[in-house]
């Protein structure tokens, strides 16, 4: 299936940005998607059953969702085939149409894909996957991103900036995510999506981090990084020194050691608690953290940093560590 026109662009995305290309396993079989057609009782349209029976199995939500075979239900005559996670926005398609039909979004204060389903799939697709690859856990609706894969999320940028996105990466043939009305823009490697409030965008090779990297200046020497402070493994006695009450991270530790280089952004608690500081010296922040950390928990923490608009962090302490990657 993935050789047809109509599936080939969704089987080389996957193959270019995620760790593991779509598979024999990924899919629902065919007995299994007529049970939900006639739980639902009416006829899927044919692109969507050959999704469900391409990576049913795999999808997951990222940011938006993407129904699962199990959660499919229509009403009045349409089927949902993503929906934004607060429930703003709804992509549907016409039930009962046979092969590929114009997908809508039912509020039209939002930007509508009007294309047909197999585009508007891949297009919500590359939307999440974009999500996902700057949140910093590496992971998209298929699960799992290349190694190579970057992202970022870029809060503070100039009219310069945009338009030498514009003058050179084109326009992308994806239909939009309903609150972005404008165009992806890339290449093979790279998608970008500029809006009012930020530039989102990530990279599939090493090559495409440093073009973008050229234009945007996504790691400038002296810039503000996020360092992260990460336990895990820890003994009872180790976990009550790390956080308060209720498992509640315990922010003085850090907050006292940092001697004014940094600030303390977040922290969360629990069993592998963690700490992230906004700084730009990083390496400072990781020496006097492990200085003011007691010599049993060395074992047990990663120190990792990364400039604000890269979500890839760079292992600073242990050495030999080679990434590190925010839990899911």
């Amino acid at each position: 299936m993935l050789a047809t026109d109509r599936w080939r662009p969704l089987g080389d995305f996957v193959e270019r940005w995620y760790a593991r290309p779509i598979g024999d396993d990924d899919g629902h079989s065919s007995l299994e998607v007529e049970r939900a057609v006639g739980r639902v009782g009416a006829t899927l349209p044919i692109a969507l059953t050959e999704w469900f029976e391409l990576l049913g199995r795999r999808l997951r939500a990222v940011q938006d969702v993407p129904p699962r075979l199990e959660q499919l239900a229509i009403v009045d005559g349409r089927i949902t085939v993503w929906h934004e996670n607060q429930g703003v926005w709804t992509i549907v398609a016409p039930a009962d149409v046979g092969d590929d039909p114009i997908c809508r979004v039912i509020d039209d204060t939002f930007a509508s894909p009007d294309a047909p389903l197999s585009r508007t799939l891949l297009g919500m697709l590359v939307s999440d996957t974009l999500i996902g690859a700057w949140a910093g856990t590496h992971v998209g609706p298929l699960g799992e991103l290349r190694a190579t894969v970057r992202g970022g999320y870029i809060e503070s940028f100039t009219d310069d900036q945009v338009a030498r996105l514009r003058s050179t990466y084109a326009a992308l043939p994806f239909p939009v995510n309903p609150f972005f009305p404008d165009p992806y823009r890339g290449d093979e490697a790279t998608v970008i999506r500029i809006a009012d409030v930020a530039i989102e965008w990530m990279t599939a090779t090493h090559e495409a981090f440093v073009a973008l990297d050229a234009l945007l200046e996504l790691r400038p020497a002296s810039g503000e990084h996020e360092v992260v402070i990460a336990f895990d493994g820890l003994s009872d006695a180790q976990q009550r020194y790390l956080t308060r009450e209720h498992r509640l991270p315990n922010i003085d530790i850090f907050g006292s050691a940092l001697d004014g280089i940094g600030h303390l952004g977040m922290a969360v608690g629990g069993d592998s608690p963690r700490f992230h500081i906004r700084t730009t010296e990083p390496h400072r922040v990781r020496d006097l953290a492990l200085a003011a950390l007691p010599d049993d928990l060395r074992p047990h923490v990663v120190i990792a940093a990364r400039p604000v608009a890269v979500s890839v962090f760079d292992v600073l302490y242990p050495e030999g560590r080679a990434a590190y990657v925010l839990p899911s």
